[in-house]
């Protein structure tokens, strides 16, 4: 089972989520420890993680990346301290992955081996509220890099600028 953490546009409610529907066996809320930013020429939701706990990255033989989601362990001492940041997302099963991994891809603007504008990266995602994480792969601004003058989103949630009022 593909699976694929989802926090902006994407998520349930959100503009783009037509993309996903009838697409996925199953959705969870979720939380990875990372932060949320909003680029400030756009609004457009991106994040960041801690890189050291990236495990792989996405390439274009989704079968190669849904294999490394059960081949390859959260290390032993990854535990989000106390005073960490979170980003609240939606946690997407899918056995049919390959058109729609594909569609997300492009969607994302990420082409391994390309300049993109974001990365699909292996990440520690929790299902549970963070009582236990599994690995998922997730989607950060490219070179995990935030901008001075874009918007850092405290609480780590994504909510469109037409739904704030």
């Amino acid at each position: 089972m593909f699976k694929v953490f989802i926090y902006g546009t994407l998520k349930s409610g959100g503009d783009d989520h037509h993309l996903l529907l009838g697409k996925f066996d199953e959705m969870k809320p979720a939380k990875l420890t990372g932060k949320l930013y909003l680029r400030e020429d756009d609004g457009i939701p991106y994040i960041t993680v801690p890189g050291r706990f990236i495990l792989g990255r996405g390439s274009r033989d989704y079968g190669r990346d849904n294999a490394l989601l059960s081949k390859l362990e959260i290390p032993s001492d990854y535990s989000p301290h106390e005073e960490a940041s979170f980003v609240h997302g939606e946690l997407y099963y899918i056995s049919d992955y390959q058109k729609l991994m594909e569609i997300l891809d492009l969607f994302e603007d990420f082409s391994p081996g390309h300049e993109s504008e974001y990365d699909r990266v292996l990440y520690p995602v929790s299902v549970d509220n963070g009582e236990s994480y599994s690995l998922s792969w997730i989607y950060t601004i490219a070179n995990n890099s935030a901008e001075k003058t874009d918007e850092l989103v405290s609480e780590g949630i994504f909510i469109p600028k037409d739904d704030e009022n």
